[in-house]
């Protein structure tokens, strides 16, 4: 009686992590934060997702680069949409998130293309 082997790879499904982000950077803006941001990190279908649920970021990607990219993008879509926007023209949830945010960052400083800090 002949054997059958398989060929498919098992790979384990890394397990879900919480980080603690001291600091937050995309496309040359680096936030500076007051105490640290708890993501929770998980892997599902070979796809990494970085996601804080309490500014409602979330972030996905191929790799922990990416994830670490897309995480920062959607970081600076809610500094620029909701932390920088005026708070009557917000609705309460985004109000409370703008304000969160604000007592979250220290400062958002630019970073010169070495990765250097640049406070212009």
């Amino acid at each position: 009686m002949a054997q059958r082997h398989s060929s498919s790879t098992v790979t384990e499904t890394p397990p879900a992590r919480t980080l603690s982000l001291t600091e937050i950077a995309y496309a040359g803006r680096r936030w500076h934060l007051r105490e640290p941001l708890v993501v929770h990190q998980t892997c599902e279908d070979d796809v990494w997702i970085w996601e804080n649920e309490e500014y409602h970021v979330l972030g996905h990607g191929d790799d922990l680069a990416d994830v670490a990219l897309d995480f920062g993008f959607a970081f600076s879509v809610q500094w620029d949409d909701i932390a920088c926007a005026e708070a009557d023209i917000l609705a309460p949830d985004a109000r409370r998130v703008r304000e969160g945010l604000l007592a979250l960052v220290i400062d958002c400083g630019m970073t010169t293309s070495d990765g250097v800090p640049s406070r212009r």
